[in-house]
């Protein structure tokens, strides 16, 4: 692994790290059964791009063994590509379910609470989603 990564990366930015026991292939379930090959359970051929110990990029081969996205090169490309302040914000949305179902029990004069009511009886709960899908029908008309 050492001499891999010195002959791919000459400024040594880039970690290369070896399972040699498999317990990381077992944690993040990327097992490949080689047993018929080579005698013993193998790592699917993967890449991963990890900064400041969160992982950015993941890429699985399909078959687990091929060449589509986990060579040098194309790793190279994931991690220079990557640019963590031109991702979006992550904040909450406008607009949510509990939101939305609150706006539509509101005009049929329901609070959350009396929703909340409502779904501990089965009976109560099926005629007031009834009774709402027929009010959005109206609705819509």
């Amino acid at each position: 692994m050492a001499a891999w990564g010195e002959s791919l990366d000459k400024s040594n930015k880039i970690e290369f790290l070896a399972d040699t026991c498999g317990a990381f292939t077992k944690a993040i379930d990327l097992e490949l059964d080689a047993t018929p090959l080579l005698g013993n359970v193998r790592c699917k051929r993967f890449s991963m791009v990890v900064e400041g110990g969160k992982v950015k990029a993941l890429s699985v081969e399909p078959d687990g063994t091929g060449l589509t996205c986990s060579r040098a090169e194309d790793v190279l490309k994931v991690a220079v590509q990557w640019k963590p302040e031109g991702r979006r914000k992550r904040e909450r949305p406008k607009t949510t379910w509990r939101r939305t179902a609150e706006a539509e029990a509101a005009t049929m004069g329901q609070s959350w609470g009396t929703l909340r009511t409502l779904a501990q009886d089965r009976e109560k709960w099926g005629d007031f989603v009834a009774a709402l899908v027929a009010h959005g029908k109206k609705g819509s008309e």
